[in-house]
């Protein structure tokens, strides 16, 4: 039970984290007259990613239909979650150094602070933390 517990705190810590890192990024995209392809993959994957954080975080919340998930899976799902929080983690941290530090504020109000290569990595990386979470909540039965 400890670990299911562990499981959904987690999984409500990083949905926390999902939703400010999009709030975050909409700050900087609202601003923007032409918004560049990669961002645009971006804050889609980020958005998709809280999505299933959110849908994630009913289902655990939910009594359990059939055999409760085995404790590894369970660990295995919490070992993605953390995964996926320190992505976010790291994701919001530049946001936040760009806006601290930016140079130009009216520069930062038009234009995306980030390289397009960097931004597509970024999204790569969400979609790929979103398919390992949706198939270990899956495997969970979740």
């Amino acid at each position: 039970m400890d670990t299911a517990l562990n499981v959904a705190s987690t999984a409500t810590g990083v949905l926390s984290l999902a939703i400010q890192l999009v709030q975050l990024t909409q700050q900087y995209t609202s601003r923007m007259v032409n918004l560049p392809s990669s961002v645009a993959c971006y804050l889609s994957d980020l958005t998709l990613l809280k999505q299933l954080l959110s849908d994630l975080q009913d289902g655990l919340a939910l009594p359990p239909t059939t055999q409760a998930a085995g404790e590894a899976t369970q660990l295995a799902l919490m070992k993605e979650l953390r995964i996926v929080q320190g992505e976010l983690e790291n994701l919001q941290d530049k946001l936040h150094n760009h806006q601290n530090h930016g140079a130009f504020h009216v520069a930062k109000s038009v234009i995306w602070p980030f390289r397009d290569d960097d931004t597509e990595r970024w999204a790569d990386n969400l979609r790929a933390c979103r398919h390992r979470i949706r198939s270990t909540a899956m495997i969970s039965g979740l």
